[in-house]
């Protein structure tokens, strides 16, 4: 697979980090969440969590909103699920993401990226609500 250099500028610093697209999260691996945006929506997803610093807990968050409003990204581990957040790791200095389900406690955004969403309006402050709650949110 390939490595991409991603670049960003926070707070007039560039910065960069490397980013791969790993096939599991593409390839309809069983009991794994896969991508249905093209790679470069995945990465341009990963671009705006870092310019935004929507990082938290060694994990960035990403919303896929190609024209200003939110749109799914994929499908959950059983590949039905529609999904429109994602989170992005960190392995041995490599960068990867997926789509992840905020009603599991693990694949919820923190508090502070979600009022940066709702800031942004990207969410609204009902949709926010329903994610703390783990209830089901429309976009």
């Amino acid at each position: 697979m390939t490595i991409y250099k991603i670049c960003w500028t926070v707070n007039e610093k560039d910065e960069s980090a490397n980013y791969k697209h790993k096939s599991d999260h593409r390839d309809r691996t069983r009991g794994k969440s896969q991508w249905e945006v093209s790679e470069t929506a995945e990465r341009t997803s990963f671009t705006d969590a870092m310019t935004n610093a929507w990082v938290s807990g060694g994990w960035a968050w990403g919303v896929h909103a190609p024209f200003g409003k939110v749109e799914i990204l994929g499908v959950d581990r059983d590949h039905e699920t529609e999904l429109f957040l994602s989170r992005f790791d960190e392995g041995a200095g490599e960068w990867h993401g997926y789509p992840v389900n905020y009603k599991e406690p693990q694949q919820k955004p923190p508090g502070t990226i979600l009022l940066a969403w709702v800031d942004k309006n990207i969410l609204g402050k009902s949709q926010m609500r329903k994610i703390v709650k783990s209830q089901p949110c429309r976009i």
